[in-house]
């Protein structure tokens, strides 16, 4: 009996070195030096419904959009054979979706390993993505005794991406009204096309809504800053936005000033007024006065009374809405002179030839408070003949001998160099 058995075991041994002999001679894939499949290619292809400056690895979602893999492989000892067939296992590390080729067959329940898989293969596969995101594809083929290393195949499957909106301003005219160029030429879209652009200026002005990418231009009235709006709209209605703060350059104020009357004595009231100021290209912000005498006013129209003599400059300063100020001044003299008064006595009264003339400014005084007279000047002038007398006091007498019309002059002045004048004619030795 263990004849028997050894015989057998010795008989069964042999027959398997013939057939691994046999294998071998005959490139049998069951040889033991048979050769591991080889995968040479194994990528998703670009999507063709993409812009060709899309990144290789993104592929557009669509709910049953099949996307290409691109697959090369060989088995030496499979590859002359139309009937022998290798196994290609699918798996998936990230994703999940359908794979299908006419030429792979028996697919396993879960469509991911194919039992009849041809021995040298150079196509596309069609995958079909259940949801967009990350798909990372792993593949290895088995030919009933080596398996071939791994493949991998990874891809990004996106939906939609919205439009990237931008734009660039270019300042035209820069006086009232403010022209400005807005150009929207690097506006993209990753996967489609833009197919409106809605523009709005921040002025309160009607959205603009363009169908390209044209260069506009845009006027506004006010000089100011203003946050201009870029809204793009692709082809599958997604929407971006962008946005930038665009300042025109502010042109100053222009100070207008008006006051009456510019001249007097104290107490001298004013009237003053400020609303012929204007800005070109906004509004007047506040107004500023400055009375010379220490007081000041915000309103733009009103009244100022002078207490003292003096000259005085009157400034006003105006600023626009933007901070741009302008200045302008009047002058205002308040003078209050004394007051000359002028007697005269004559003897004889009837102003007959020779004359003693008394004349006398003592009664001359300064209203002002805090005035005096520090100066007296009485001029006697005989206007027939052009003989004058001068005489720099308060009072004088004097001997008329001639024959004439006298103009009798008196000149004061006060202590703020401020003078008062007063005169009179009297005919002497002539008849009345």
């Amino acid at each position: 009996m263990k004849r028997l058995v050894w015989f057998l075991i010795s008989s069964a041994a042999a027959l398997i070195a013939v057939l691994i002999v046999a294998c071998e001679k005959h490139k049998d894939p069951f040889s033991a030096n048979n050769n591991q499949p080889l995968i040479s290619v194994f990528r998703f292809r670009a999507d063709p419904d993409l812009p060709p400056n899309t990144f290789q690895d993104s592929l557009r979602f669509k709910p049953g959009k099949t996307f290409r893999l691109q697959l090369q492989y060989d088995d030496r000892e499979f590859s002359s054979s139309d009937t022998r067939k290798l196994q290609a296992r699918f798996s998936f590390e990230t994703g999940s979706g359908k794979i299908t080729n006419d030429k792979f067959g028996k697919p396993s329940a879960d469509g991911l390993t194919f039992d009849e898989a041809p021995g040298t293969f150079s196509d596309d596969l069609l995958f079909t993505p259940d949801a967009p995101g990350r798909i990372t594809l792993r593949l290895q083929l088995f030919d009933g005794v080596k398996l071939s290393g791994t493949a991998q195949a990874s891809a990004t499957i996106f939906e939609n991406l919205a439009p990237l909106p931008a734009f660039t301003v270019r300042l035209l005219n820069q006086t009232n009204p403010y022209e400005v160029e807005f150009n929207p030429e690097r506006s993209i879209d990753r996967d489609g096309t833009i197919a409106k652009f809605i523009w709005t200026f921040g002025d309160n002005s009607k959205a603009d809504t363009v169908l390209n990418n044209s260069i506009i231009t845009h006027k506004y009235l006010l000089a100011g800053q203003y946050r201009v709006r870029l809204r793009a709209i692709d082809n599958e209605s997604k929407i971006d936005s962008t946005e930038q703060l665009v300042t025109t350059n502010n042109q100053p104020p222009q100070a207008a000033l008006r006051i009456t009357p510019t001249s007097g004595k104290v107490p001298l009231e004013i009237d003053y007024t400020a609303t012929g100021s204007f800005d070109p290209d906004g509004s007047i912000s506040s107004y500023q006065i400055f009375f010379g005498d220490g007081e000041t006013s915000q309103d733009s129209i009103g009244k100022h009374t002078y207490k003292n003599d003096g000259n005085y400059q009157v400034m006003l300063i105006v600023k626009d809405n933007l901070g741009l100020a302008d200045t302008t001044t009047v002058p205002v003299r308040v003078s209050t002179p004394p007051i000359a008064v002028l007697k005269i006595e004559a003897n004889p009264p009837d102003y007959r030839i020779p004359l003693s003339l008394t004349v006398s400014g003592k009664d001359s005084h300064d209203p002002h408070p805090g005035g005096s007279i520090i100066a007296y000047l009485i001029v006697v002038t005989n206007e027939d003949i052009n003989a004058q007398r001068s005489f720099p006091q308060d009072s004088v007498t004097t001997l008329l001998t001639d024959k004439g019309h006298y103009r009798i002059t008196l000149t004061v002045t006060n202590n703020r160099g401020l003078t008062g004048r007063a005169e009179k004619v009297i005919p002497v030795g002539l008849p009345q």
